[in-house]
């Protein structure tokens, strides 16, 4: 199981100016999907709404992501980025506004939680700008570099800086400002991410030549018109162990976000949530960098076992976090394995899973979490006005826990679907 440094991966990834704006826009348009959890929640507690209101209107919000967004990318897959993506930027953006001016002007609460599903039409900006650098890699002949893990490290990083900025500004805008104006940030910021991201069209992933390698790996199968119907959950079991496995890190965030508000609330005041978010992201973004040059020679199952279990035992001190630095010292530790346990996920899946569904692939394990951060939030409203906010906390390490127990039990699902690297999807058409 060999391991090794290479400092010039992350100079080579970059090489020639590619992905740059591609990048830029992907980290601008995880603001508001970073901050929606903590900036909704901000929005309706200091509105005078209680925690399990909050907790359903992030519920309904992250279960429409869930439900709504893989059919949004197997669109963006068919269709291409340029013709989808603007539309259902629009529809989500109107569905945000729409709950931000019920809020502000104290509407029947119903209409906000109707018009939380728009918001799930939002195009995953993480799922695309990862989907872009498959295809970038793929045409430019570099499957079998590196490169595409060193990429994956890249979104992870940028995914860890977003969590780090946005859930501590959306607290201090809606505390010095306005309710609202956490979200109205992560909007407008979307926006221009959206906008950057399309502007770049060198790196959209061509539509034909997707199609292309799909045509010729179902020339060797027999059941070619079937298959093409078939479930990605389906074809590749596999992706059905990492959804539930990112469920529980949903639920796990689920209970987590909203645990160290409230447990920050109790202690002195919510802004003091805001540095407990700093620490943990800043302790991802450092072991993600290092994670991104890290030449680890295992299996892709070691990999996934190695990095389940010590998520589960990083998150344990969640527990017993029932004063600031304890509850910052949780955040710190248990971030560290957050980002490489997604980028393990995210890089096996695309490396195991046909070119033509890796962005609706990718999007079904965004989407696992988004569905455990759609139940998560909800009850920790309900554990928070109940109990305290330690319960959340406790229920952060309860669903950390069984991370790993899930990936131990399924082991065989993962040993049959990581076995082999080239065309899986006829392999297990074939089964």
């Amino acid at each position: 199981m060999s391991k090794k440094l290479n400092p010039h991966a992350y100079v080579e990834l970059f090489h020639g100016g590619r992905m740059v704006r591609t990048v830029i826009g992907g980290f601008f348009g995880r603001f508001l999907l970073g901050l929606v959890m903590i900036g909704t929640l901000s929005m309706y507690t200091m509105s005078g709404y209680s925690y399990t209101l909050a907790g359903i209107a992030i519920g309904i919000t992250q279960l429409s992501c869930c439900l709504i967004g893989p059919r949004v990318s197997r669109m963006i897959d068919k269709k291409g980025q340029m013709k989808v993506m603007p539309i259902a930027a629009l529809i989500s953006m109107v569905g945000v506004a729409a709950v931000m001016l019920i809020v502000h002007f104290r509407a029947p609460i119903g209409f906000a939680f109707a018009c939380s599903i728009l918001i799930g039409f939002m195009p995953q900006t993480a799922s695309i700008s990862r989907a872009r650098w498959s295809y970038v890699i793929q045409r430019d002949g570099e499957e079998d570099t590196g490169m595409l893990g060193t990429a994956f490290s890249v979104e992870g990083i940028l995914e860890d800086l977003s969590y780090m900025i946005t859930p501590a500004v959306a607290i201090v805008l809606a505390a010095r400002l306005f309710p609202e104006a956490g979200m109205l940030f992560g909007a407008i910021f979307y926006i221009l991410g959206v906008i950057i991201m399309l502007s770049d069209r060198t790196s959209e992933p061509d539509v034909e030549f997707m199609h292309q390698r799909t045509r010729a790996s179902e020339a060797l199968a027999t059941e070619e018109g079937a298959r093409k119907k078939r479930s990605v959950f389906l074809v590749f079991p596999f992706v059905t162990v990492f959804f539930i496995v990112m469920i529980l890190q949903g639920f796990l965030f689920g209970f987590f976000d909203p645990g160290t508000y409230g447990m920050a609330a109790e202690i002195i005041s919510e802004e003091f949530a805001g540095p407990a978010f700093i620490c943990g992201t800043a302790a991802s973004v450092i072991a993600v960098f290092i994670f991104g040059m890290l030449d680890w020679k295992a299996s892709p199952i070691k990999k996934v076992l190695i990095i389940g279990l010590a998520t589960g035992i990083m998150y344990l001190p969640a527990s017993i976090a029932t004063n600031l630095p304890l509850l910052y010292a949780s955040h710190a530790i248990g971030a560290i394995a957050y980002g490489p346990l997604n980028i393990v996920l995210n890089s096996t899946v695309e490396q195991h899973v046909h070119p033509s569904r890796v962005t609706e692939s990718l999007t079904w394990i965004l989407a696992g979490m988004q569905l455990g951060m759609a139940g998560g939030p909800t009850l920790a409203g309900i554990l928070i006005d109940t109990f305290s906010a330690q319960a959340a906390l406790i229920a952060t390490s309860i669903s950390g826990v069984l991370i790993p127990v899930v990936l131990f039990c399924c082991i065989p699902i993962l040993r049959k679907g990581l076995a082999k690297k080239a065309d899986p999807e006829t392999t297990d058409a074939q089964a």
